[in-house]
């Protein structure tokens, strides 16, 4: 068996399972749709704020049934998830558990499969009031809004800037990533680095187009269908590029370099999630 075929075979199976659990995965030097939430106007001492959702669960987070509380009364923001639990939407839409302490903050991300649909709902403990907007939904792979706590208005603030950032963020760390791999396993002419930092400013640049795009018109469960997909044909695509390039050990540095730089950034999205 050829080396492309054991590559085909070993890709198609990590397809598989990706595909088997689509909860578990949670990240890696790659974008994720997320939804940003800036407070304006009269901003309480001390709040928490969540999105309430229009189903019942969403990636890893799902509405407390009875048995599945994140909370337990040792915990310091316990009251506050029972007052969030207790909370009763009009139109039926769902509180996740998970919520934000925004005290000396004016904003909060969810940042990993948040809910399409949702709703703002800020609690005030010094007042024991809620403060909810109307119905609003994500509109791009990264979505941002503002919310004035006054009048609950709420208008589209999309961070160009931050984006860009983000992005380039990502093609630097995965290019350090996989030029210190390169370096590891002796792969170390000027003309194989060279090849290898182009290769991934290219498939970055796609892979983050490829994503906000179909994240915008097809949701996100079309985006953890095609992350995987662009993924793995990355993988495929470097191995093969570094084959013609003649960089040495082309096949076993392409996967060594996607999975370590996979399992970095898995670690990393937890330290710098506005990033990751």
């Amino acid at each position: 068996m050829t080396n492309y075929k054991k590559l085909f075979l070993i890709l198609l199976c990590t397809l598989t399972l990706w595909l088997s659990y689509p909860k578990t995965i949670h990240a890696d030097i790659g974008p994720k749709p997320s939804v940003t939430i800036t407070f304006e106007g009269d901003i309480p001492k001390e709040y928490y704020a969540t999105l309430l959702s229009e189903y019942r669960s969403t990636g890893p987070d799902s509405a407390y049934d009875g048995t599945n509380a994140r909370y337990t009364i040792e915990d310091e923001e316990y009251a506050i998830w029972q007052k969030f639990v207790n909370y009763e939407d009009t139109d039926g839409f769902y509180f996740l558990q998970e919520f934000w302490n925004c005290t000396d903050q004016t904003s909060f991300r969810w940042g990993y499969y948040p809910p399409q649909t949702f709703k703002v709902l800020v609690y005030i403990p010094a007042t024991d009031t809620f403060i909810v907007s109307d119905i609003y939904e994500c509109y791009a792979f990264e979505t941002y809004y503002s919310i004035n706590l006054d009048t609950t208005n709420i208008v589209k603030n999309y961070n160009s800037t931050w984006e860009i950032i983000s992005l380039v963020a990502r093609i630097v760390l995965t290019i350090l990533i996989e030029v210190a791999i390169a370096w590891i396993l002796q792969i170390r002419i000027k003309k194989d680095l060279k090849t290898i930092i182009i290769v991934n400013i290219i498939t970055q640049i796609g892979l983050n187009v490829a994503l906000n795009i179909i994240n915008f018109f097809k949701g996100q469960w079309a985006f953890t269908f095609y992350y995987a997909l662009l993924e793995i044909a990355i993988l495929f695509i470097e191995a093969v590029i570094y084959k013609k390039a003649s960089i040495k050990k082309a096949t076993i540095y392409a996967m060594l370099a996607n999975i370590i730089s996979f399992v970095f950034g898995l670690w990393l999205a937890h330290i710098i999630p506005g990033i990751f």
